[in-house]
């Protein structure tokens, strides 16, 4: 597994544009710490402080706006500390929208699938000010849903996690069934934008 450098780090940090809420990282750090425990949480932190980056998740505050490059690097950095590879990061975007009370509680107003994917778009630009998320294509009598995401230059590993929080959220909504997602484009390898596809 390619280690990343810290100039690949900075480079993340001068490329990557926008910002994003703090509630982010608290979701990451929860996570890591029913794994792997407080020692977990500080090996992370750890990591991004060696890469020279000014994210400390003891001072985050879920309303402040961070920069977005911060939310790939600590991704990376819990990939690094833990030799995790693509489906560990899967299953904790997978994880997010689970463990979220907020996410949960707006999902039971939500009858339709259709309104549920209209609300989803506007839950993104609570929390990101950068990207477009947009329900391309429902097509429920062939079980099939397109999402297209914008005008977001992100990385590889910030796409395996929405990944896993996409699906996570049609299978709150969808409980007799297994959705399966693909990332059918992606900006990271040369297309104009992401696109996942859900079937179930």
């Amino acid at each position: 597994m390619a280690m990343t450098s810290k100039r690949e780090i900075k480079k993340i940090e001068e490329q990557i544009t926008g910002k994003v809420r703090g509630v982010t990282f608290i979701t990451d750090f929860n996570y890591i710490k029913r794994k792997k425990g407080k020692k977990g949480v500080e090996k992370v932190q750890k990591q991004i402080t060696d890469w020279g980056v000014d994210l400390d998740f003891t001072r985050v505050s879920n309303n402040n706006w961070y920069p977005a490059g911060w939310r790939i690097i600590s991704l990376l950095a819990i990939k690094k500390v833990f030799n995790w590879g693509d489906k560990e990061i899967f299953e904790m975007g997978r994880a997010a929208p689970k463990n979220s009370f907020v996410v949960k509680t707006l999902l039971r107003y939500f009858v339709s699938m259709k309104k549920t994917f209209q609300e989803t778009v506007k839950y993104w630009k609570k929390h990101w000010t950068v990207g477009e998320l947009k329900a391309e294509k429902l097509d429920l009598k062939n079980k099939r849903i397109k999402i297209r995401v914008n005008d977001f230059q992100a990385h590889p590993v910030l796409c395996q996690f929405l990944k896993g929080y996409f699906q996570a959220i049609l299978e709150l909504i969808v409980k007799d069934s297994e959705p399966v997602i693909e990332e059918k484009k992606c900006m990271s390898r040369g297309d104009k934008y992401h696109e996942f596809q859900i079937t179930w």
